[in-house]
């Protein structure tokens, strides 16, 4: 049985997306210094900058208009994410918390970039 947030249904997943990466980026925005910290961010302007993405592409999302092209946004981004928690990791924090956040953003961005396939075959 398909999950009520697979590809299948790729506006749905594409709020429920927008609504999280929304929630994200506005913490690292408001708070870049606490949550940093808990994030292995040393530096509150990095924390400022994802949350600066996470919330434009939230917006772009959640707007209902070229979801496939902000699904597509995202995807780019949270490669780039990944990139830097794996950067992160490559540094040697005590805990393998950044190792295992970037692989998992690069599994997100597989998730992401099928949806996108489906957002545009449906467009």
């Amino acid at each position: 049985m398909l999950s009520a947030l697979t590809p299948a249904d790729p506006d749905r997943m594409a709020v429920a997306v927008g609504a999280g990466t929304a929630v994200i980026g506005t913490a690292l925005l408001v708070a870049p210094e606490a949550v940093g910290r808990r994030s292995w961010i040393e530096r509150p302007a990095e924390a400022r900058i994802l949350g600066l993405v996470d919330v434009v592409v939230a917006a772009g999302l959640l707007s209902g208009r070229a979801r496939a092209r902000w699904m597509a946004a995202r995807a780019v981004a949270t490669v780039g994410t990944a990139a830097f928690f794996a950067g992160i990791a490559r540094r040697g924090p005590a805990t393998a918390g950044p190792a295992v956040l970037a692989a998992t953003l690069a599994t997100v961005a597989i998730a992401d970039v099928a949806a996108v396939r489906e957002l545009a075959r449906r467009a």
